[in-house]
């Protein structure tokens, strides 16, 4: 008896469940306002290792490579471009941390949204002063009910110091967990 009025309930459940699924309903809601800053960071090779070498788009900082708690490190190469180490390719993440990077061909402004796909992991990416790079890093305050376990950067090189190996770069980080949207404000995506 109480078989046959669970199986009902349980297929209005999964009807709805599959009405939102189609509907692109997730029922969650960002709660973070998207966020601008501008950094100088210095190239690996050739800097003093005191000086912040790697970016952490989780805490919006520049930083030394030395902590291995950064998403990327710069390094320049001979004809004046930037590298972009993820941390698995400097050293072993105390986190086990996996950084996904893209080159975008999209104009930084215009690139309004984190792509899904398309992301190099554990490999060098080199870019030249101009182009636009996507972040997807894990968030450490992204819990097991959370869109997704990734935050999302965008970043554009602005300018390149061959002779004090200073990088400046300014970005856009949206810092609700598997949001992707890149729009001033709280996003809805």
């Amino acid at each position: 008896m109480i078989f046959k009025r669970i199986l009902p309930l349980a297929t209005v459940l999964a009807a709805a469940l599959v009405g939102s699924a189609c509907n692109d309903s997730t029922g969650f809601e960002a709660q973070l306002e998207t966020l601008r800053d501008t950094f100088i960071v210095y190239a690996m090779s050739g800097s003093a290792p005191e000086l912040p070498t790697a970016y952490s788009s989780v805490g919006r900082q520049v930083m030394r490579v030395d902590t291995l708690l950064f998403d990327v490190a710069f390094d320049l190469t001979a004809d004046g471009q930037v590298a972009l180490l993820p941390v698995s390719v400097v050293g072993q993440s105390p986190l086990g941390r996996r950084i996904g990077v893209r080159a975008d061909t999209v104009a930084f402004e215009s690139l309004q949204r984190a792509p899904v796909q398309g992301y190099t992991h554990d490999s060098v990416v080199v870019v030249p002063v101009g182009r636009t790079v996507v972040l997807e890093a894990p968030g450490s305050t992204c819990g097991p009910f959370a869109l997704s376990p990734n935050l999302y950067t965008k970043f554009v090189i602005d300018s390149v110091n061959p002779v004090t190996r200073q990088i400046g770069f300014h970005a856009v980080h949206n810092p609700n967990c598997g949001f992707r949207s890149f729009r001033p404000g709280i996003p809805k995506d």
